[in-house]
């Protein structure tokens, strides 16, 4: 699987120089610090541990688009290894110790700098083990300055100068023989003594031996990533997407422009110019997001659409095995979207489904926005956007039915209300999607997602917070049907999709309920809240319910009178599931029993399910079998939502 011996930094450095050490093209661009790089250099001259570098041979399964080390050669010659982790490390060595360009850093307040390094000879010398003081910063012209760049302190912009201040180009390393013959004519004698004691430091450099950690080519994209993971604690978590990019990069497939769209720094990196206005692409996530702000997909990642891509990958092997006439549970592929199927997804898979896919997340934002989920934060499990795309993906193009569209609104408001994609998530959108397309064609059962929903109506008690998903969902059941504005009776959802400030207020507001002694776990639950115009939020106050009702009626009749219609509060307040009476009473307890059982009736309503009113009822616990025919994906692991 793997070796682990020793290189020295001049073969690793000769290495990046023939192109035989080249980058996976998934790693990030060199980004180091003047100081950073100092230290770096000064450790390897004292002959400090730097850590271990992890390599992985060509050839194999597990094909990446290579790329040069920063302003390494470049001529597209295959290498024989790629540098998974060390990058940082290698880099700075090969700008600084090989490179004959300017090596691009920044100071420590974040400035960029064009900068040579050199060392001051006799320094080192007397310095002993501390490399790292005797090491000076130029920039780019070679010299150093202060007074805002007007005064020069030390120039070393040529071999002369460099001689005759003992300052020897670290980016000579390498290649010093010449350097040190022309140091010593200039010197003399003198030169030879100094030049020699300063070579054995320059030996620590060159014979300076790094582990080395190198993964045998027949290693698979899975133990790949693990491995990079493992060892490269401390740096960038290698994502799926970033291996993937890199895997399909090798097919001459940019998997990162085409869901990002054209990065125009890069491309002018890459092609030495501007973009013309035809080679600039719009990724699928922003088509995906449909440019909203604060829209229901504004968190969605680039890993939640490659799931999709997966789960219609394994989907279609599956459709294949079971058409062959293989009837084994044991021997036909599982439907999947967890890591391991992740990371198996072939990039003709993914090019010849991603406008499916990219139709299916839109389908699926208009289905959020139908039920007038309009923005991200109110949308109760974001993993099930994945459900619906796949739905929708693999719906052969045909719109769905409203019979069909009624389904499955129900299996949403089932899972959402009754909070069970907080868990197994992967699991329950890959099984999901299996037991809701026959459903929907009505060619089989009820899903499972409905059948292992039970929901209490004392849970309510516990909604403290927009983060539950039930919270969410009541949110939302109550904007879906229809609840209206307490200070003018147009519906919320109205306002929300005019980007108007509304959110979730409390009915009793929380000044009266402390006043009056109501516990907070009582008064801030989603029992006494409700959503509300910012406007109207601010008329209620702190006051009693008795005297804002009062506020709102003037309103309420101005507003109708200025329309020519005239409203009920009470009218309106029913669209909440509030009574007015309780809250003419000012009496708490009867508003929050009766709005309770309200509320228990409205989740009824939209699941088609009985609510569990028995404060000693035993809870059914979640449903956590893993069906046949989807793999386990560790679900103990998952975090909940």
């Amino acid at each position: 699987m793997f070796k682990t011996n020793p290189v020295s930094l001049k073969e690793l450095l000769n290495q990046i120089e023939s192109e035989k050490l080249q980058l996976p093209d998934f790693q990030r661009d060199w980004v180091w610090t003047d100081e950073g790089i100092r230290s770096l250099i000064g450790s390897i001259g004292s002959g400090f541990p730097i850590g271990a570098i992890l390599t992985l041979q060509t050839g194999g399964d597990v094909r990446f688009k290579p790329r040069a080390l920063e302003t390494a050669p470049s001529t597209g010659k295959e290498p024989e290894t790629l540098l998974l982790d060390g990058q940082q490390r290698m880099t700075t060595c090969y700008q600084v110790l090989r490179s004959q360009t300017p090596v691009q850093t920044q100071n420590s307040k974040g400035k960029e700098m064009s900068v040579y390094y050199f060392v001051d000879m006799k320094r080192a010398i007397a310095a002993g083990s501390r490399l790292e003081n005797a090491i000076v910063t130029t920039l780019a012209d070679m010299k150093v300055k202060t007074n805002f760049n007007k005064d020069i302190v030390l120039d070393l912009s040529t071999p002369a100068l460099q001689y005759g201040q003992h300052m020897f180009p670290l980016n000579r390393t390498l290649d010093a023989m010449r350097w040190f013959m022309e140091y010593q004519q200039f010197h003399g004698e003198d030169g030879f003594a100094t030049y020699s004691a300063f070579d054995k430091i320059l030996d620590r450099v060159r014979d300076y031996m790094v582990p080395v950690i190198q993964l045998d080519k027949e290693n698979s994209r899975e133990a790949v990533c693990t491995v990079f993971e493992k060892v490269n604690v401390g740096g960038k978590k290698l994502d799926a997407f970033e291996l993937l990019t890199a895997m399909f990069a090798a097919d001459t497939f940019d998997l990162r422009e085409d869901l990002r769209g054209t990065d125009i720094d890069n491309f002018i990196k890459r092609a030495g110019r501007k973009p013309k206005t035809e080679e600039i692409r719009e990724g699928r996530l922003t088509r995906i997001r449909a440019g909203e702000k604060n829209g229901v997909f504004e968190e969605l990642s680039e890993r939640d659409v490659l799931q999709v891509a997966a789960l219609l990958q394994t989907y279609e092997e599956r459709q294949a095995a079971i058409q062959k006439g293989e009837t084994d549970p044991k021997r036909v592929p599982a439907v999947r979207i967890n890591a391991d199927a992740l990371l198996q997804l072939r990039c003709a898979s993914y090019q010849k489904n991603a406008d499916a896919i990219e139709q299916g997340f839109v389908k699926a934002r208009q289905f959020f926005n139908r039920l007038y989920i309009t923005r991200w934060w109110d949308v109760p499990y974001l993993p099930a956007a994945k459900t619906l795309a796949a739905v929708y993906a693999l719906w052969d193009g045909h719109e769905l039915n409203a019979a069909a569209t009624q389904r499955l609104e129900r299996w949403f408001w089932c899972i959402s209300l009754g909070e069970t994609y907080g868990s197994s998530t992967d699991t329950r959108v890959a099984r999901d999607v299996l037991e809701l397309l026959p459903w929907l064609r009505n060619e089989g059962p009820q899903p499972r997602a409905i059948e292992e929903v039970s929901i209490r109506a004392d849970r309510m008690d516990r909604l403290t917070t927009r983060i539950a998903a039930g919270y969410k969902a009541i949110y939302a059941a109550l904007l879906h049907e229809g609840c209206q504005d307490f200070r003018t009776g147009t519906p919320a959802h109205r306002l929300v999709r005019e980007d108007r400030p509304i959110d979730i207020h409390h009915i009793f507001p929380q000044a009266w309920a402390k006043k009056n002694n109501i516990p907070r776990e009582r008064y801030d639950t989603i029992v006494n809240k409700t959503p509300l115009f910012r406007e109207t939020n601010q008329i209620i106050g702190g006051g009693a319910p008795s005297n804002y009702l009062k506020k709102l009626t003037t309103e309420l009749n101005a507003y109708g009178a200025e329309h020519g219609a005239a409203i009920n509060l009470a009218s309106v307040l029913a669209t909440h599931r509030i009574e007015a009476d309780a809250l003419l009473r000012d009496a708490f307890e009867d508003f929050y029993q009766a709005r309770k059982e309200a509320l228990a009736q409205l989740i009824e309503l939209k699941t088609g399910l009985k609510v569990v009113r028995s404060e000693s009822a035993a809870l059914s616990p979640e449903a956590e079998d893993i069906d046949d025919v989807v793999a386990d994906d560790e679900a103990a692991s998952i975090a909940a939502e």
